[in-house]
This record gives C-alpha cells, structure tokens and sequence, in this order.
C-alpha cells in the first residue's frame, strides 16, 4: 500500500484512496485506514461505505480546489 497521504488535503487522500478502492470493488484486498487513534477497514461487503468516504472526499476536493459543492437532493412524488 502506498504511503499514508497528507490527512488536511482530501484530493491527496483521495488520489492515495482510490486505488485501494478499485481494489477492493474487485476482491483482491482488504483497505485499513487508521487516522487520529481511529481505525477502519473495509472489504468487499462494506464496499458502499467506501463508496460513500469517496463521494465525500470528492466533494470536499472539488470545494478545496475552488470549485462548488455538488448538491444532491431527493425528491419525494
């Protein structure tokens, strides 16, 4: 696994994490992330939440790089 990344920077947490997604998604590994005394491993059945520190990490990326912060809403008819 490649180094750890700068933790303040969510692009370089996210550059570092995404491979380590890829694979997981394909069952090769399992991707422990320890940071400030918390540690947290996912595998292929916590795959969503991985998914989901991703499109956090992406969005906060795109708000440190000054660009806008992705709205989502879901709409109930």
């Amino acid at each position: 696994m490649a180094t750890d990344p700068d933790w303040t920077d969510p692009c370089a947490v996210l550059t570092w994490l995404r491979p380590q997604y890829y694979k997981v998604a394909a069952g090769v590994s399992t991707v422990s992330v320890s940071h400030d005394g918390v540690s947290v491993s996912y595998n292929q059945a916590s795959l969503d939440k991985l998914a989901a520190l991703m499109r956090r990490l992406e969005s906060d990326c795109a708000v440190a790089s000054g660009g806008a912060r992705k709205r989502r809403a879901i709409v109930a008819g």
